[in-house]
């Protein structure tokens, strides 16, 4: 009976302490167990939309343009950059005279040769600059030298006239003595895509044509840039003057408007064009005029539009400084 007595007791106290190791153990796991993730029960927002902006026909800005503003000879392009079409054009395949927008074909291929590994930007090019302050120099300034060593450049002067008639610009010429405002702008849609340029050039090109400081003999962006107020355009000119006004003036720009917001919270990408306008004996204020228009056509504003002597230069400047300014930086 004592024997029995004792196997019960025995039998307890291991199921006493069994029960208590378990009970220890199941503590301790449930304090050394990786706690679930908090699931966030707030509801995400959704995501902003940005809408693309709509095709705007902006050939009733040129029509009118051209009834506005006393001209020349003109050729004028505008094309879409978001819908890949011409918004506007007016006389577009016309042979006009380039002048410094010619520098922006060589631009265009010293830049490409760079990011290429074939030239350094830190050699020396021109005396004691080197080839990317000549190339700063030619969009920012329109420095004469720089751009004429690189035209004189067999070697370079081949590649720019390659690059023209690998993409069928029949109106231009590497001699720098004929364009046409839709070949320059095929050129402007290839520096748009910037393709094998690095970030760092084309940055470099953007500051340039777009941070142009006032020239003696009138403000490098006095003619379309000028008409523009709540875009950024990057622009090259061209002029020649002659009797105290503009025999040539040209301006060849990539124009970025803003993103916008409406009253209602909606959002919209900004519109991006490029504007190639070629003259002939016409004031640099009908170029104002002209992206004026078209940016009161992209904003909803009106504008006043004015009619203005043809080939009126900067009235600020003698005949003298015009030319001499000319022949030196332009």
């Amino acid at each position: 009976m004592k024997t029995k007595t004792k196997i019960i007791l025995i039998v307890i106290v291991v199921l006493v302490i069994l029960s208590g190791g378990a009970f220890i153990g199941w503590k301790w796991l449930q304090k050394n167990e990786p706690h679930a993730e908090t699931i966030d029960q707030t509801p995400e927002e959704p995501a902003e939309i940005v809408l693309d902006p709509e095709f705007i026909n902006l050939q009733p800005v040129v029509d009118e343009w051209l009834t506005s503003y006393n001209h020349g000879k003109v050729s004028v392009m505008i094309y879409d950059l978001d819908h890949n079409q011409i918004a506007a054009s007016y006389n577009a395949d016309a042979v006009m005279l380039p002048a410094s927008v010619y520098k922006l074909f060589y631009a265009y291929d010293a830049y490409r040769e760079i990011d290429a590994g074939n030239d350094d930007p830190n050699e020396l090019f021109l005396g004691d600059k080197t080839l990317g302050e000549c190339l700063d120099l030619m969009m920012r300034v329109s420095h004469n030298p720089c751009a004429e060593a690189m035209l004189d450049d067999p070697v370079r002067s081949a590649r720019v006239a390659k690059l023209i008639t690998d993409h069928g610009l029949t109106n231009t010429k590497s001699d720098a003595l004929m364009t046409s405002a839709r070949d320059v702008t095929e050129l402007l849609k290839l520096y748009y895509a910037h393709e094998g340029w690095s970030d760092e050039s084309w940055a470099k090109w953007q500051d340039s044509t777009l941070n142009q400081p006032p020239a003696e003999a009138g403000d490098f962006r006095q003619g379309l840039p000028s008409g523009f107020s709540t875009a950024n355009v990057y622009n090259k000119v061209g002029w020649s003057a002659i009797g105290g006004g503009w025999d040539i003036y040209n301006d060849a720009a990539i124009v970025e408007f803003p993103l916008t917001t409406a009253e209602d919270g909606t959002k919209t990408k900004g519109h991006n064009y490029i504007v190639v306008l070629l003259t002939r004996q016409t004031s640099h204020l009908a170029n104002a005029g002209l992206g004026e228009m078209i940016e009161a056509a992209v904003t909803g504003e009106t504008v006043k539009t004015e009619l203005e002597p043809s080939g009126e230069a900067n009235g600020e400047t003698n005949e003298e400084t015009i030319v001499e300014k000319v022949e030196e930086n332009n």
